[in-house]
């Protein structure tokens, strides 16, 4: 069963100032997820630690205006709950079974506009407001997807294989391709047109124009792709003047492997089936 909880209207209670405060963020963040305040802090300073960003620069400003949108997100919080009604029984139509976990519009630290992580046992939908107040996503379309895309990876999560640990970025990075296109594929389902994406017009066909290339450089990138140097994941990354670029290819490449493969079945592939299916992929 989906639960929902709305965090961002009592924001106030904690920042009666309309400022961030680190303290305060932690003792807001605790009320929810008792003692796991460190998961956050450390997804935030891992992009820090890269030296491309600072607190003080790039985070703390998001922070403060998304604080300032007082009245817009509690604007937002009636829209939430109207569009995460009847969830589960979407989610059984359309793939015939729905999950556990619980959708939560909150306040984090950057960590994205939308996250699905286990906390305290339990799988949880994370969306954060000050990134979708950031990259613009606060239409009634754009956080239906962003709501159907983390479902997506809970449900590869309850009903397959999500999370593997690797030894080396090249099947690291392989692996996120596929379950982001696994996502991608169950928002595009939910949401009835496989052509959906929280992107412009423009940005698609960009991408739809130089798809051959896109699929060639990921493959090739792989040898060296890390952490700090890739570009295909993350709207704060370009490739070739274009973020998220992996999210396109993901869904591209999912939704070539589903002209022979049931999706149910796609969902607990091993590594190994994902190169063989990405090297024929590359061929077509």
């Amino acid at each position: 069963m989906i639960k929902v909880i709305d965090k961002v209207s009592n924001l106030k209670q904690y920042f009666p100032l309309n400022s961030f405060s680190m303290v305060e963020w932690k003792k807001y963040i605790c009320d929810l997820v008792d003692s796991e305040d460190n998961i956050f802090i450390k997804d935030m300073n891992e992009t820090i630690n890269t030296g491309k960003y600072s607190f003080e620069n790039d985070f703390f400003p998001v922070l403060n205006n998304a604080l300032s949108k007082e009245n817009e997100i509690n604007d937002w919080a009636k829209t939430f709950q109207e569009l995460t009604l009847d969830l589960d029984d979407k989610l059984c139509n359309d793939f015939g079974k729905s999950v556990d976990a619980t959708i939560v519009l909150y306040l984090g630290l950057c960590n994205g506009a939308g996250w699905a992580i286990s906390l305290n046992n339990n799988q949880y939908i994370l969306l954060g407001v000050e990134k979708i107040l950031e990259l613009g996503w606060t239409s009634k379309d754009y956080l239906m997807g962003l709501i159907y895309h983390e479902l997506g990876h809970i449900y590869q999560n309850q009903y397959g294989i999500l999370t593997k640990d690797f030894n080396n970025n090249y099947d690291r990075f392989l692996w996120q391709l596929f379950t982001e296109g696994i996502a991608m594929y169950f928002e595009q389902v939910l949401c009835n047109d496989i052509n959906f994406y929280n992107r412009s017009k423009e940005w698609l066909q960009w991408c739809d124009n130089h798809l051959n290339e896109i699929k060639k450089d990921f493959w090739e990138d792989l040898a060296v792709i890390n952490p700090t140097n890739q570009s295909y994941f993350g709207d704060w990354v370009r490739y070739k003047g274009h973020s998220d670029v992996g999210y396109y290819l993901g869904a591209k490449f999912i939704h070539y492997i589903m002209k022979d493969n049931e999706f149910d079945d796609v969902l607990s592939w091993n590594i190994e089936e994902v190169k063989k299916a990405y090297q024929e992929f590359l061929k077509n």
